[in-house]
């Protein structure tokens, strides 16, 4: 089933709720006034925004250095205050991202007219574009990897060249631990407290007090709309009644670096369109919706502030590099929004994502062109507009800032004003193409299909989505009205391929190695290499305190290397890039291989990606190290000044310094993308040239299971007929088990009592059952359903709520589960009780025990967002089964069945009910 035919059938998804704290904006009205006079809200960073003295240089081109030293704030409001309704907790945290977006979302179930407190569902889903909130987590893991960083002085001291060679044993000791502890003192540690992508979608939830899904997305500057699309699927397939989407962005000084080192910010001003805009100015913000079905809105008397009427996903393919937007992807994506009796004549304005510099807003105009004009009447011209021009780009976020500007333009029947275009951008041919610039505003008078808006939203490495927004005319006219609800639809989903690489010897890898481990009951946890982290640094200890690690075991990729010939990627990025990347790019070609995939241009076109994995990791804390690195020299520095040596002889040391950390850490070198977890998925889309869209989530330990989620709702809904899911995670380093040692939960030194890190990649291959039939592909298990659920602080309600749910949804067949697959995150005790959980929801609807539980985490250790990938991947017969005739009857109540569970303490449960086909 193609987009078109599923939304031509399913029930339109309405938004209902509202809410916003955008720079210069704390709400709505404030936004649309903002908008409205053309003003803009750039400024000059604050001090506890940007150093500059360490940060901050105007030349262009300096390693560590931004060049811009401007951008666009929100003022936070104060949450700590007893009428503020948030939970005790969220006011309380030091991360205030959180209680942030939390407070938005109670405004947006305000505008609904409902109460935030007492919700009519519970099963309320919560979907948030957002990658990392303010520089805590940095905080954290500067403070954490310290030791490691100060271990580099030893080399550095001991080089002949250099003037404190002869320093004695003690006193580069006493130079280390003081560089230590001055770290560690200004930033204590605050790891008590939940961090994480996650844990923004969290917070909604927990401060809603609902039990749906909650996932964060990482698309880019596209992830706020992949998370909406996300939303809307997740109704359309009955999954939630209700949703909550959003972005979450926060303006920090890593953010200029990381963009100045490309050369993409600008200097000077936020200008879309004009001869003179030179980049982007970055912003920040806190958008959320509330959505449901048609349905719904009408029971609840809510007035509906607009139809999703189109959702276009697509990613560039192949392209000339990670910041190059490419028009044939944009294009593809605005096309799959438009379906059914959706013309692009019926709509009235584009928001589009023009980010201010003058070769990607040349293509992004360019792709529009080549899209609306073959519909258009001759000397039809669309307004365009871009809220970047009045906030910055607030990056994450910005996609849903562009739609609820339009929502807000629709509901007050105004085309906004463009402003701060001098003269127009002369790379586009403004006189030949069907669009204008508004110079002021003007009313926007409605059509016979009310007024229609589309939103682009285009993340780095390809990343795009368009989304179509509608409101209908007072009489109704314009939308599909049901008279009854739309039965959700539910199909089953085969797994077709499979790969991984996963702890081990390189020379033993992939799923034969692995099946093998699992048959032979082989462990593949091991001491940490020596080169991984200096374990002097981070001593073990049976009762471990301060930084000290319960033990340093691990399930470890050994010398993996990666043949950059396959995809023809340079060695030299290879070098400085996340292993990750290459490790999942490995494992798909493995799992494509295992399917029997012959790629063609049309199958490209339809192949989507998804990758489960908790953002941020290794890779991320050694970038973090790498862009702390002027705050390292100084204080190294400032050690330094007893010891007698001149300004060049210091220079001489802490250039030295650096190069020795980035030699060992060259994250900050990468030129990959590798900085964003999308890059887990845009380098498959990029290395196989595939156009069906990509992102990453980050669901917690479900991480995966998200993913697989995902990927089932975009192939039931017709957005793609191939998704390839992969779960990952890369993270041995030390803050990891530092965290694990403080949670209790890290195994000792002797390999036992605890769970132990583990890294690697799992890629699954998914086709609609009905297609990989008639298609002839290999079937190794079908996914009859999937569930997740969350209930705050109680991981076993969570789990119970979530089989309730996987139950429910088969009330007349008996579903005997041969066996659970735990992808356990916790201690034994807490498994036990997880254990009994299960045990006792299948025996509540009468289903049979399962005969056997396992958890293959045991084996080759817990890949934290991966985890669910590894059981799924553990559970499915090593040999494929035969493929039925496409005319025999399926029954559902054949065959081995079992239960895969992931989640953590924190996080949201996720169940996959497997079979055999």
């Amino acid at each position: 089933m193609s987009t078109q035919d599923f939304d031509a059938q399913a029930e339109p998804i309405v938004v209902i709720g509202r809410g916003c704290r955008l720079p210069g904006a704390s709400g709505l009205d404030a936004y649309w006034d903002l908008i409205l006079s053309g003003g803009c809200t750039q400024t000059k960073l604050p001090d506890d925004r940007l150093d500059r003295d360490l940060l901050f240089s105007p030349e262009k081109g300096k390693q560590n250095k931004t060049y811009a030293d401007i951008g666009c704030l929100v003022d936070l409001p104060n949450l700590r205050t007893s009428d503020c309704r948030l939970p005790y907790g969220l006011k309380t945290h030091p991360e205030t991202t959180y209680a942030t977006l939390a407070s938005v979302a109670f405004d947006t179930v305000d505008d609904a007219g409902l109460d935030p407190l007492d919700l009519p569902h519970d099963n309320v889903g919560v979907f948030i574009g957002h990658t990392r909130a303010s520089s805590l987590a940095g905080d954290i893991a500067f403070a954490n990897y310290i030791g490691q960083a100060a271990s580099l002085l030893d080399q550095v001291c001991g080089e002949s060249k250099l003037p404190l060679r002869g320093l004695s044993s003690d006193r580069l000791k006493q130079l280390k631990q003081d560089l230590v502890d001055q770290v560690r003192r200004d930033y204590p540690n605050q790891s008590s407290h939940p961090l994480g992508a996650s844990c923004s979608a969290r917070a909604v939830s927990d401060a809603l007090r609902v039990t749906g899904p909650t996932m964060s997305f990482n698309a880019a500057c596209a992830s706020s709309t992949h998370a909406l699309i996300q939303a809307v699927r997740s109704l359309q397939t009955g999954r939630i009644d209700m949703a909550i989407a959003g972005g979450a962005s926060y303006c920090h000084s890593d953010s200029l670096v990381l963009f100045s080192k490309a050369q993409s910010l600008s200097a000077s001003r936020t200008r879309p369109w004009d001869s003179e805009a030179d980049g982007l100015v970055i912003g920040e913000g806190y958008v959320t919706l509330l959505l449901c079905r048609q349905s719904t809105a009408r029971r609840l008397g809510c007035q509906v502030h607009g139809v999703i009427r189109g959702l276009g996903l697509s990613s560039d393919g192949k392209g000339k590099s990670l910041w190059a937007p490419r028009k044939e992807g944009q294009v593809l994506a605005i096309g799959r929004a438009y379906r059914g009796d959706l013309q692009r004549s019926d709509v009235g304005y584009i928001e589009a994502h023009a980010t201010s510099t003058q070769v990607g807003d040349a293509t992004e105009i360019s792709a529009l062109a080549e899209s609306y004009q073959c519909e258009l009447p001759p000397g039809i011209r669309i307004p365009i507009g871009s809220v970047k021009a009045n906030i910055g780009h607030t990056l994450e976020t910005a996609g849903i800032a562009g739609l609820l500007k339009c929502m807000l333009a629709m509901e007050r029947e105004t085309i906004p004003p463009v402003t701060h275009v001098a003269t127009r951008n002369p790379k586009i041919d403004w006189d030949n193409i069907p669009f204008e610039l508004p110079a002021e505003s003007r009313p926007w008078k409605a059509n016979n299909q009310g007024w229609l808006a589309g939103v682009n939203a285009f993340g780095i490495g390809g990343l795009n989505t368009h989304v179509v927004v509608q409101r209908p005319l007072k009489d109704g006219r314009g939308v599909e009205k049901a008279s009854a609800p739309i039965e959700p639809r539910r199909e089953a989903i085969a797994v077709i391929g499979v790969g991984c690489i996963l702890p081990g010897p390189s020379d033993a890898n992939g799923m034969a190695a692995f099946w093998k481990r699992l048959m032979e009951h082989a462990s593949a946890i091991v001491p940490l290499p020596k080169d991984r982290w200096n374990g002097d640094a981070y001593p073990t200890s049976p009762s471990p305190s301060g930084f000290d690690v319960r033990s340093r075991l691990g399930g470890v990729v050994q010398d993996y290397q990666y043949d950059w010939r396959r995809h023809r990627v340079p060695p030299k990025q290879i070098a400085n890039a996340s292993p990750l990347q290459f490790m999942i790019l490995d494992a798909v070609d493995e799992a494509c291989h295992d399917a029997g995939i012959t790629w063609t241009d049309s199958l490209r076109q339809s192949c989507g990606v998804l990758t489960g994995t908790t953002f941020g990791g290794e890779f991320a804390n050694q970038l973090q190290m790498g862009l702390r690195l002027p705050e390292l020299k100084k204080r190294i520095g400032g050690l330094l000044e007893d010891e007698g040596l001149s300004a060049p002889q210091q220079q001489e040391f802490l250039d030295r310094f650096a190069e020795v950390l980035l030699k060992e850490m060259p994250a900050l070198l990468d030129e990959t993308g590798s900085f964003t977890s999308s890059s887990l998925a845009s380098r498959i889309t990029k290395s196989l040239n595939l156009m069906g869209g990509a992102a990453a989530v980050d669901s917690g330990h479900g991480s995966s299971g998200a993913a697989i989620l995902c990927c089932v709702d975009q192939l039931v809904c017709g957005d793609n007929d191939l998704m390839i899911c992969i779960g990952a995670q890369q993270d041995l380093g030390p803050s990891r088990y530092v965290g694990m040692t403080r949670a209790g939960i890290l195994g000792d030194q002797d390999g036992t009592d605890g769970i132990f890190p583990g890294e690697g990649c799992v890629v699954l291959i998914l086709e609609r059952e009905r297609d990989a039939i008639k298609n002839g592909h290999p079937i190794r298990a079908v996914i009859q359903d999937i569930a997740a659920g969350y209930v705050t602080k109680s991981p076993q309600a969570s789990l119970a709520l979530t089989m309730e749910r996987l139950v429910a949804e088969h009330p007349e067949q008996k579903v005997a589960v041969d066996h659970v697959e735990f992808a356990n995150s916790t201690h034994a005790s807490l498994h036990a009780e997880a254990s009994a959980a299960v045990r006792w929801s299948l025996r509540d609807h009468n289903r049979s025990v399962p005969a056997a539980e396992h958890d293959a985490s045991q084996l080759v250790g817990h890949l934290a967002g991966g985890s669910m990938a590894v059981s799924a991947l553990a559970s499915m017969p090593e040999k494929v089964s035969s493929n039925q005739s496409p005319d025999k009857p399926r029954d559902f109540c054949a065959g081995s069945k079992r239960i895969i569970i992931g989640g953590g303490i924190d996080d949201p449960s996720f169940q996959v009910l497997l079979r055999d086909q």
